[in-house]
């Protein structure tokens, strides 16, 4: 085959067709930039909302939960339900302390969010709230409860946004150690 065959051109064409696209591509011209470039103190344009996406928070409002049962026992440090919701730090030097079980009449939905679920007794969120796998039933554990016994407000709601998702209180009993005499 001679080097100027039609065999070899044809083998050369998507080559050079190659070739003249990258250099049209690298030959477009950039605008040069002043040499004490800047940078804008005017705001970006905005962009424009897509069609059809829902006006608002970027989640679906979870609504209020509504508590079937709530129970406040007192329980030692040694208790299995105690140790799976506390870190063992902080489990040294306890004698006793509350756990919480709050059953809600719908699951608490699996939206991933940027805040969970937690129970909520005199108005302190219990951070140490777990919730089951079921979605419906929630533990903490009071670590401080006092030496008197008495009736405290359980609620729950979405730790994050509390304001829109606090349920109406519940009065239960505390059995050895409410944080609060009387909630009312």
């Amino acid at each position: 085959m001679t080097s100027n065959s039609p065999a070899k051109r044809r083998a050369a064409l998507p080559a050079a067709l190659f070739a003249a696209a990258l250099l049209a591509a690298c030959s477009q011209e950039v605008a040069p930039q002043p040499a004490h470039a800047t940078p804008s103190a005017a705001p970006a344009p905005a962009l424009d909302r897509p069609t059809g996406e829902p006006v608002g928070d970027a989640f679906p409002d979870p609504g209020r939960s509504v508590i079937v049962e709530a129970v406040a026992e007192a329980v030692s440090r040694d208790d299995e339900r105690l140790i799976a919701i506390v870190h063992q730090d902080d489990l040294a030097g306890l004698e006793r302390a509350l756990l919480f079980t709050v059953q809600v009449a719908e699951p608490f939905d699996a939206v991933a969010r940027t805040a969970s679920p937690v129970i909520v007794v005199d108005g302190t969120p219990l951070t140490n709230t777990v919730l089951g796998p079921e979605r419906v039933v929630l533990q903490a554990v009071w670590l401080s409860p006092g030496q008197r016994e008495g009736r405290v407000r359980v609620q729950t709601g979405w730790f994050g946004s509390l304001e829109r998702t606090i349920s109406e209180p519940v009065v239960i009993s505390a059995p050895g150690g409410g944080p609060s005499p009387d909630p009312q």
